[in-house]
């Protein structure tokens, strides 16, 4: 790319998660680093994100920082598919729902802590 206005004119994939804690939807775009951005609704969300895409673009642009063609970027989560008995899904969401969070993120946390535990033999 040679222009600024090439760069501004290229559509960035964005993330977009609900913070339910935080009564608000965050965006990110995965291939313009530290580009993060909120809302309250989905639609302030989304016009923040263009606003801040933009500014990220133009900074990155006048400090000669190298900019990332849209779609380079390397996911930083992966998806797991797990099949699991009822009984066992019942109890997973029953001790998130204690621990005030979401299956998934219990299942995170429940895996990140067991990954730190020296494996035996």
């Amino acid at each position: 790319m040679s222009s600024l206005e090439e760069y501004l004119s290229l559509h960035y994939p964005v993330q977009i998660t609900e913070d339910p804690d935080e009564g608000c939807f965050i965006v990110s775009c995965p291939d313009l680093p530290g580009c993060l951005t909120s809302g309250e609704t989905l639609d302030e969300a989304i016009t923040n994100a263009i606003a801040a895409r933009c500014r990220w673009l133009a900074a990155a642009y006048s400090q000669g920082i190298p900019i990332r063609e849209p779609g380079t970027a390397q996911p930083d989560v992966a998806c797991l598919t797990l099949s699991i008995s009822r009984s066992l899904h019942r109890l997973l969401s029953k001790r998130a729902r204690t621990a005030g969070m979401t299956i998934s993120q219990y299942c995170v946390d429940l895996l990140s802590r067991a990954s730190t535990v020296p494996a035996e033999g």
